[in-house]
């Protein structure tokens, strides 16, 4: 008998306007890079270099070439939300972040990546231009899932 273990990560960007509304404005999935797969590597391993490697930040920038499985950083980072994770199935974790109504400038984002705790980058991903306004959130649940 063979098992491969795969990983599948899907990206839920929800606009939370002031007035309540929820408006979901990307749900794809991601590109879980090489250092990614490292990471989950070393830490089944209880790698002693890799302890400061678990998830807990999502970054948001304004990079906008395409992402490839040897990206190691963000291509133009402008902000960062630290991570709450929930568990929704036995072989899902969600990290979720929320960027404030009045957190993150005016940029246009384009780029999210999910990073470690020692800054290392576990999963990359374009996605379609939000410019940010104080007239709403950005929240972004990130599920990684093993099928």
């Amino acid at each position: 008998m063979e098992e491969f273990i795969k990983v599948i990560g899907n990206v839920v960007i929800t606009k939370i306007y002031n007035d309540g509304r929820r408006e979901v404005v990307w749900d794809d999935h991601n590109l879980v890079v090489n250092v990614g797969k490292t990471i989950l590597a070393k830490l089944l391993s209880h790698d002693a270099n890799y302890l400061n490697d678990y998830i807990s930040t999502i970054a948001f920038g304004t990079g906008t070439a395409a992402v490839t499985s040897t990206d190691t950083a963000m291509q133009a980072q402008q902000f960062s939300a630290a991570v709450t994770t929930s568990y929704p199935a036995y072989n899902q974790v969600t990290f979720s972040a929320t960027m404030g109504a009045t957190d993150g400038g005016s940029y246009t984002y384009t780029e999210l990546g999910l990073l470690s705790a020692s800054g290392k980058m576990f999963a990359h991903l374009i996605v379609s231009a939000i410019t940010k306004s104080a007239a709403y959130k950005i929240q972004v649940d990130w599920t990684m899932t093993f099928p």
